[in-house]
């Protein structure tokens, strides 16, 4: 009986050892024994590599690719060209890599080009606002005014259009963005550059930012109405609500009690992804809400969510690999799901 008692205290002893070395182990960051970390720049660098495959010998991009190699052209450059400014500015970001260098100047002059032709897409404005903000200053954009002026000539095309006019989750939230990040950033609120920009747009520059900001709330409303109703695009709603959460207290209380629930019961409540773009803005918000709150729990709920991209989206497509979406069946991989995806790859690398 008594050596029943020693085999069962041994095995106790044994297991509270175990149990230390493990929380040692842990404190002392070493690999094994932990779930391996996201190699965040590493994944960005190996997505570009798809992108630049969309790229034909004119410069223009196709808008996404079939995984068996087929390409669809797209009319609208300017978003396109958008997107990849992103991506390549993210990666500059997070390397300093020269060989990105090239591809931000060729890009930051076609976007000036095209907007000042009437070529643009305002929708897109907040993904160039980003873009400059990780450039600005640096000796990189050789038209560093210019692009600001066109980031804000951009939203202001916006103030006169009608959240009604727009039913898409998606649309009413990048609108609102587009407006969002130009009212709140005071570098936005100089006159524009009439000789650059000369489509003419009526402004009274005195409640400029008010204005602004009143229109982003609209198409903000817009946006989380028409999610609740058709249950769909939850991320893209907080995304821009998030966007105006400097401005208003009670925004920045929905999104953490939107957040606190666990990921499982809300946007991963399907357990199944069609687009990556479904889920980004979420992540979006939630690197945001970790640099702001400094909460762990917000860098773990977005490290989940990436993960989930990864293991359900991310696969070989055609000779490359890239976030994929699945569609009648058909699995294709979006330029602009993979620029978005590197850019939030490479923010979470530096928080």
């Amino acid at each position: 009986m008594k050596k029943g008692w020693v085999r069962v205290l041994a095995v106790l002893v044994l297991v509270l050892v175990l149990a230390g070395i493990l929380v040692l182990v842990n404190r002392a960051g070493l690999p094994f024994l932990q779930e391996k970390k996201i190699d965040g720049v590493g994944i960005a660098e190996q997505t570009i590599l798809f992108i630049e495959s969309l790229e034909d010998s004119n410069g223009d991009y196709a808008i996404y690719m079939t995984c068996d190699d087929t390409k669809e052209p797209f009319e609208n450059q300017f978003a396109l060209k958008s997107w990849a400014m992103l991506a390549y500015a993210s990666l500059y970001d997070a390397t300093g890599k020269e060989e990105y260098k090239g591809k931000i100047q060729g890009l930051e002059v076609e976007l000036i080009n095209l907007a000042n032709e009437g070529t643009y897409s305002a929708a897109l404005n907040a993904q160039l606002h980003n873009s400059f903000q990780m450039l600005k200053g640096k000796g990189i954009l050789k038209h560093e005014n210019d692009f600001a002026n066109m980031i804000a000539f951009l939203g202001l095309s916006q103030i006169s259009s009608n959240p009604q006019d727009t039913q898409s989750v998606q649309g009413a939230a990048m609108i609102s963005s587009a407006m969002s990040v130009i009212a709140l950033d005071e570098i936005y609120l100089s006159p524009l550059s009439s000789e650059l920009f000369n489509v003419g747009i009526e402004v009274n520059e005195s409640s400029m930012d008010s204005d602004l900001a009143t229109k982003a709330f609209n198409f903000m409303w817009a946006a989380d109405h028409y999610s609740k109703s058709q249950n769909k695009e939850q991320c893209w709603a907080q995304l821009a609500k998030y966007n105006l959460a400097e401005s208003n207290e009670n925004f920045k209380q929905e999104i953490l009690d939107y957040f606190d629930h666990d990921l499982k019961t809300t946007v991963m409540a399907e357990n199944k992804v069609y687009s990556p773009v479904e889920l980004q803005p979420c992540a979006e918000v939630l690197i945001g809400l970790y640099e702001e709150e400094g909460n762990e729990e917000y860098l773990s709920k977005y490290t989940e969510l990436t993960r989930y991209m990864l293991d359900t989206s991310y696969k070989d497509c055609g000779t490359k690999k890239a976030f994929t979406s699945v569609y009648n069946g058909d699995k294709r991989a979006y330029l602009a799901d993979n620029a978005y995806e590197i850019y939030l790859l490479t923010k979470a690398e530096k928080v």
